[in-house]
Order: structure tokens, then C-alpha cells, then sequence
């Protein structure tokens, strides 16, 4: 059973580190991808696992490759300026240290994030448990939800644009409504793919690769040594939980989030970069617990597990699930250190532009395959719609009302 757990975390490692190092491409394509060939691949290795829960290593993956996915996720966006929607808010700062010559110390800052905010949500997952686990708490989820939008929008009150924040979280809200209630399941040339595919790669990845920047080639230095101060890992972790527990709720939402909690904006890039790494990584452990506390999940991960496991995640399916978190974590860290020094010796060697087009490229031949015709059309409007927060200077962000907005409006008719 050991080498089975250590052969599908690898698996999954492998997939989350092609889908982090490749701009526009998310997990979640992989896992699609995954779940499509998952009966066929069951039956060809349930011979070889003795009778060992096919499904549940094809679950392990998923998790692992999710884990994967945010450690090295960080790469692109320091090395390329092409950035996941978990690491948005990261750009700037990591593209400052990228200028001083610190982008490899930007990526260890980012490991440790990842690192130490898995650890700290497996610690105190048991006592997360028992609190969602309340059916009293789970009655605030709305008004949680509604608190996370006001923050949103108070966060760009200094600059004057709480009035297009707005349009654009309706403007996107609308759209997730028109696509999540399409039949783009049924619209598929060759498979049956998830309408969320061409939604938020719209809003979120193409338009980062048609703006990203060809970066200054800048020298940069080696890492002797890291700050491991656990402050910012904590404050990540914090805003992690919410991302695993409240429906609709994005990495770059929940990082914002924690500014608003905790009242401050971290002044040392490094942690701030800390920080929103911790986001990511422990919502995917946050979100496990929620998947075996209320049933639901939280993220496209979830989702994936939640079906391949039939609805049926146990407490013996979770703590191997857990375990494969801290593997994962473990290989991805290495993996990202590692991946970080080579890209920091190659840095003048990258052409961005070749391979931001080649990632193009690519998401349209999926979208094609995955969605068909109507999942391009979702794909060009979710583009038009991705472009307009770059264009007003508004933080992209507000797109999450993509899912927030038809999350709301489900769980209002559910209460009625």
C-alpha cells in the first residue's frame, strides 16, 4: 500500500508541476483530463493493486497534483509575469525582487509559504473539523460570503474604484450565471469537460497571457538563507481556511482577505509573497476537511474527488488523503527549489512571448476538445470580460463574481 501511496502522489506531482511551470494552464485541466480516462486507467490497474481502491489512489493524484500545483505555481509569475489567479497579488512584488535580483529568494519564500501553511492546516484540521462540522456555523455561510465581496471592494477605496470594482464583479457574476446554467457538458467534440474550464481560464489565464511583459534580464544572486518566520504562514493559513470552507471563494480573495483580518500590508516583499503562497496550499487541506465534514466541495480538486470517490469520502479515505498532502508537499518543495535555481541561471534565455503563444494555443485546442463550439464562445467572452479590470487598472479579483454571485444566488433560493 506504501508504494502505491508513494506511486500515485508522484503521479500527481508530476501533473501539478507540468500544470504550475506552463502559464494558463491549471490543475484542473489536468484533473478533467484525469477524470475522462479515470474508468478506463481503473480497469487497467486494478489488477496491479491488489484489490487496493482504484479510485481512491486516482483521488490521492488529484490532491497531490493540487498540492503541487501551488508550489510551483509561483514560478511563472516571478520568472515570465504570467501569473495563476492564486498568485495575482503576487506580481509586483515578486517582480520587484526579480529587479533586485532576488527572484530566486522569491521562490524559497514562496516553498516555505507552501510549506509551512500545509503543516499548520494538517495540525489543526481535527479542531476544524469540529467546528464546520456545526450546523449553526454553516448558517453564517452567506453572510461570510457577503463580508468576503465588501472586502473585496474596500480594498480599492483608496484609489477611488469601488464603483467599477463593482460593475466588473456583477459583469463577471452575470457571466457565471449565463455558463454555469449552459449545457456545454453536452456540447463536447470528443469528451464531456466542465463549462468552469473555459470560464476561468477566460477571465483569468488568457488575458494574463496576452498582457504579460517580457521582463529586464537581471542577474540573480544565489540563497544562502531564508526567513522562516511563521507570521505570514499563519496569517496565509488563516485565509486559507476560509478559502476551504466558504463556496466561491478564489486564493487571490482569501489573500485579501487576511490584509483586511490582520489590518496591514506586509512591507517586506518576501513575506507578503510568504503569505499568499500559505493561502493556497492550505485551502487545498482546509477544502479536504469541508469535502469530510459537510459532504460539499469547495474548489474543482474537490470536485474531482468528490465524484471519483462517489460521495463517500470516510475518515480512512481522508487520512490517506492527508498523508498524500504531506508527500506531495514534501516532493513539491524540492521539486520548486529546485525548478527556481534552474530558471534563475536560464533567465535570459526564456522568450516569453514564444511560449505565452504556444500556451495559447493550447488552451484553445482543449477548449475545443473539452467543450466545443459553445465552450469557445464562453472562452472569447470570458476573455473580454478577463481584459476589462487591466484596462480600468482595478484588481482582478473582483472576476470572482463569477462564482461568488451564482453561489449566492443558490444558497438564497436553497434558504427560501
Amino acid at each position: 500500500m506504501l508504494m502505491l501511496l508513494m506511486g500515485f502522489v508522484t503521479l500527481g506531482v508530476c501533473m501539478g508541476t507540468l500544470s504550475g511551470l506552463v502559464p494558463g494552464v491549471h490543475v484542473n485541466t489536468l484533473t478533467t483530463v484525469l477524470l475522462l480516462v479515470s474508468g478506463r486507467m481503473g480497469t487497467a490497474v486494478a489488477g496491479l493493486c491488489g484489490g487496493v481502491d482504484v479510485l481512491l489512489l486516482l483521488s490521492i493524484s488529484i490532491v497531490a497534483a493540487s498540492v503541487a500545483h501551488s508550489f510551483l505555481d509561483f514560478i511563472p509569475s516571478v520568472f515570465i509575469g504570467a501569473p495563476s489567479e492564486g498568485d495575482v497579488l503576487c506580481v509586483l512584488p515578486g517582480h520587484r525582487m526579480l529587479m533586485e535580483g532576488r527572484g530566486l529568494e522569491a521562490v524559497h519564500r514562496a516553498a516555505d509559504g507552501s510549506l509551512i501553511g500545509a503543516t499548520l492546516a494538517i495540525i489543526v484540521s481535527p479542531a476544524i473539523l469540529l467546528a464546520i462540522s456545526q450546523p449553526a456555523l454553516n448558517e453564517l455561510v452567506p453572510w461570510a460570503l457577503c463580508f468576503v465581496i465588501l472586502a473585496m471592494l474596500a480594498s480599492e477605496a483608496r484609489r477611488g474604484r469601488i464603483a467599477a470594482s463593482a460593475c466588473i464583479m456583477c459583469l463577471s457574476g452575470a457571466l457565471g450565471l449565463v455558463a454555469l446554467h449552459s449545457m456545454l457538458s453536452q456540447t463536447g467534440l470528443v469528451m464531456e469537460g466542465s463549462v468552469l474550464f473555459p470560464l476561468l481560464t477566460g477571465l483569468f489565464g488568457v488575458p494574463t497571457l496576452m498582457t504579460a511583459s517580457c521582463s529586464l534580464h537581471v542577474g540573480q544572486a544565489e540563497v544562502t538563507q531564508t526567513s522562516k518566520d511563521l507570521l505570514p504562514s499563519s496569517r496565509g493559513a488563516v485565509a486559507g481556511l476560509l478559502v476551504g470552507w466558504l463556496p466561491g471563494v478564489s486564493a487571490t480573495a482569501g489573500s485579501i482577505l487576511s490584509l483586511a483580518i490582520f489590518d496591514r500590508q506586509e512591507d517586506d516583499p518576501g513575506d507578503f509573497i510568504t503569505m499568499v503562497s500559505s493561502v493556497g496550499t492550505s485551502s487545498v487541506v482546509f477544502g479536504l476537511v469541508t469535502l469530510l465534514a459537510l459532504g460539499r466541495a469547495r474548489s474543482g480538486t474537490m470536485v474531482a474527488v468528490l465524484d471519483l470517490m462517489d460521495g463517500n469520502v470516510d475518515s480512512s479515505s481522508m487520512a490517506l488523503l492527508m498523508v498524500s498532502v504531506l508527500l506531495a508537499s514534501a516532493m513539491a518543495y524540492f521539486i520548486t527549489l529546485k525548478m527556481g535555481a534552474i530558471m534563475a541561471s536560464r533567465y535570459h534565455r526564456i522568450n516569453p512571448r514564444l511560449l505565452n503563444r504556444g500556451t495559447l494555443l493550447l488552451i484553445i485546442a482543449l477548449v475545443t476538445i473539452l467543450n466545443g463550439p459553445l465552450g469557445l464562445a464562453v472562452l472569447v467572452s470570458a476573455t473580454l470580460v478577463g481584459m476589462v479590470p487591466l484596462c480600468l487598472g482595478v484588481g482582478r479579483v473582483h472576476l470572482s463574481g463569477a462564482l461568488l454571485l451564482p453561489v449566492l444566488i443558490g444558497l438564497a433560493g436553497y434558504s427560501s
